[in-house]
């Protein structure tokens, strides 16, 4: 799977377009230019925040929201599978509501990634793997590089 665009309304600090390149990104800039920002909001594209992170008042849901407060808290993105089947998600975060949209035809495939009450499959349903085991395998922080913890997702 590969992210080809992120429109971001309002996310932390951001807002505006984001391209980006088959194969690997680099991210490069000043303290607080919102390079962890724009990684977080790659990764809450793809999965969303928990029921958990929802309900705290001081977890990453809130933490995230605009800081420019008459911004919207929403993001779009263009996705393309292995097979080059194109997505385009839409999510409003403030409601934590996604559609998920076949980029060609636009063929609502919401119903796909709709899990029980607000809950979303987002991420498994593209990727095949949950948030915890993306963030493992997936996600280099800044000076954080550790081993792949054991799971039953990733075959042992």
């Amino acid at each position: 799977m590969w992210l080809e665009r992120l429109e971001i309304d309002g996310f932390g600090r951001l807002q505006g377009s984001f391209a980006l390149a088959c194969g690997l990104n680099l991210v490069a800039g000043d303290n607080e230019a919102g390079k962890s920002t724009l990684k977080e909001a790659l990764v809450r594209t793809l999965f969303g925040f928990s029921d958990r992170e929802r309900r705290g008042s001081d977890g990453a849901w809130q933490r995230l929201r605009p800081w420019d407060p008459t911004r919207p808290y929403r993001a779009r993105a263009l996705v393309r599978d292995v097979r080059g089947r194109s997505y385009r998600i839409e999510w409003d975060f403030a409601s934590h509501s996604v559609r998920l949209l076949d980029a060609a035809t636009g063929q609502d495939e919401s119903a796909q990634v709709a899990g029980r009450g607000k809950s979303a499959r987002l991420g498994e349903y593209l990727l095949g793997i949950d948030l915890d085991n993306f963030r493992g395998v997936c996600c280099l922080d800044q000076a954080a590089i550790a081993p792949v913890r054991r799971s039953d997702w990733l075959g042992g």
